[in-house]
């Protein structure tokens, strides 16, 4: 990818107003709109009239006569009542993908198991995050648990690190002992849920993993008593699995992003899998498709097509 300037976001607080003015560099006075209400969808914000010439107003949709934002180009103006640090966050970050239109960015995991990269994708809370750290436990490579990158024109995945965040709940045995020697910062969310935050460079540092070429797309979906996986070609209507972010093919009519995400998915080797079984189970299952197992172990025999390569 080419390099480019560095971006700033400055922030200052205003005590007086009790509110927070963020500024993204370099940013120019263009808006999209429609990201503000996707950035946080608990925050649950509407636009209201009256804000000054060339910005937008939003309140919260039980309060919509008190604006809690303003927006206008790289600048925002937030109340406290918000949870503004992660608000001016997503909105730096959406900037930052949508200057890389080269980029396919998607709200899933993404490893990298024997030189092959995987994503991970699926609903909200279906586990992509559990179980990309159930694999990193194992000495897979990890790329990211909250957005996966892909260069649409080879197909690389890229390596697009944040500080995990970890649902209260069961995970692989080895990152349950960690999580037990380990007194790891907490926070609540806009939506209610209390996550644990921790840095992959501090607790498995070998599994920072470089790019790789993806093979790979795992899509969870639906439960099951024990994990349970079928080979899939992806269409359409199973685009929303894929979790494309706002960013990727910004500006595109909505049929050409579809089309876009399809002739990349088409590169790969689809695969639903329902989520049951324990994290460790799951981890086993995602070994088996990287590794060229899978077929072995559910008693099928891929037609020569079909065969794993490498």
């Amino acid at each position: 990818m080419q390099s480019r300037t560095a971006l700033r976001l400055n922030v200052a607080r205003s005590a007086r107003c009790g509110s927070v003015r963020a500024e993204i560099s370099e940013h120019g006075d263009d808006f999209d709109p429609a990201v503000i209400e996707m950035l946080i969808p608990e925050t649950r914000l509407a636009p209201v009239k009256g804000a000054p010439p060339g910005w937008r107003a939003y309140a919260l949709r039980n309060d919509p006569k008190r604006v809690v934002l303003a927006a206008r180009g790289g600048c925002l103006a937030i109340s406290e009542r918000l949870p503004w640090q992660m608000l001016a966050a997503h909105y730096f970050l959406y900037h930052v993908m949508r200057l890389q239109p080269e980029m396919v960015f998607l709200h899933g995991a993404s490893v990298v198991i024997g030189g092959r990269g995987i994503f991970i994708g699926g609903a909200k809370g279906a586990g992509k995050s559990t179980l990309a750290l159930a694999l990193a436990a194992r000495g897979h490579g990890f790329l990211g648990d909250e957005v996966a990158a892909i260069e649409e024109a080879t197909g690389v995945a890229h390596p697009f690190r944040r500080a995990v965040s970890v649902r209260a709940g069961p995970q692989g045995a080895r990152v349950e002992a960690l999580l037990a020697e380990r007194q790891l910062r907490t926070e609540t969310l806009p939506d209610g849920t209390t996550r644990m935050r921790m840095s992959m460079s501090e607790i498995f540092p070998e599994a920072l993993a470089p790019q790789a070429g993806l093979a790979d797309a795992v899509l969870l979906c639906g439960t099951a008593p024990r994990p349970r996986v079928s080979r899939c070609e992806l269409s359409q209507r199973d685009l929303h699995l894929a979790g494309a972010l706002p960013a990727t093919f910004a500006g595109w009519p909505a049929g050409a992003r579809a089309l876009g995400l399809l002739k990349l998915f088409a590169r790969v080797r689809c695969y639903k899998v329902a989520v049951g079984g324990t994290p460790d189970e799951m981890a086993d299952l995602i070994e088996e498709i990287a590794e060229g197992r899978w077929a072995t172990a559910s008693g099928k025999r891929p037609r020569a097509s079909e065969r794993f390569a490498g």
